[in-house]
């Protein structure tokens, strides 16, 4: 190093600077103090930049009256070449937008929180352990989900038969209310025979004369037997039962 200074010390096309061990690191973060960022947070702010090609990634955590709080995803080779194209007096953060580009994003979208409010950090083995539970409670939430739809099958199959056989009751209670009105429905007797069976005879029948004795006048014990027949013939149906 103090060859290639000596070297180029006097070449104004070639600037150095002060070495530095952090040069050696391809990204930098910087958080303001009372800030913690999310178990992700680190891995998506380095897919940003590597993917579009930032040279410096401000993640805006809070803004006030007295300023705006943020923290700083910087891509060393792009610090490194704003120093060399700056201008006298320029501000690198405008060189390294010129040269690579400059991106704000929201700190909530990345999981950046006050530290107050910061849940546990999670181990590796409490990660693992957590996502082993979580797998087995989503093959478990399966498993239930596959006994209900079988379940579920299972009563609309049930329920159809019994759809069936109220179909069937329906039409049987039909019927039998059919016959039941036409039971109590009255029925039309042919009277007409039944009222000359038990209608009396004729007055004009004449009752058989009564046999007469010898003097002329008619006798009336010998009469007495064909008397009480006609008036027996004479009687209605049902009074002689």
């Amino acid at each position: 190093m103090v060859l290639i200074r000596g070297h180029y010390a006097h070449e104004g096309r070639v600037r150095l600077r002060a070495f530095s061990e952090q040069s050696f690191a391809p990204y930098h973060l910087r958080v303001p103090a009372g800030w913690v960022p999310g178990e992700d947070s680190v891995a998506r702010l380095l897919d940003l930049a590597r993917e579009q090609g930032y040279g410096l990634v401000n993640v805006l955590l809070a803004e006030t009256a007295e300023g705006v709080t943020a923290a700083r995803l910087e891509r060393t080779a792009a610090f490194s070449r704003a120093v060399i194209v700056a201008g006298e007096g320029e501000d690198l953060d405008d060189a390294v937008e010129d040269v690579f580009g400059v991106l704000w994003v929201d700190g909530g979208a990345y999981d950046f929180t006050p530290a107050a409010e910061a849940p546990p950090i999670t181990g590796r083995r409490s990660a693992y352990r957590a996502r082993q539970e979580a797998a087995a409670e989503v093959a478990r939430l399966t498993r239930e989900a596959e006994r209900l739809r079988e379940q579920v099958t299972r009563w609309r199959d049930e329920a159809g038969k019994w759809r069936k056989s109220a179909v069937e009751f329906r039409r049987e209670l039909g019927a039998a209310r059919k016959e039941l009105a036409a039971a109590k429905r009255p029925r039309k007797r042919n009277s007409a025979p039944a009222a000359r069976r038990n209608s009396p005879p004729p007055s004009n029948v004449p009752f058989p004369a009564a046999p007469r004795r010898n003097d002329g006048r008619p006798g009336a014990a010998e009469n007495e037997p064909a008397r009480e027949q006609c008036e027996e013939n004479a009687r209605p149906t049902a009074a002689r039962k």
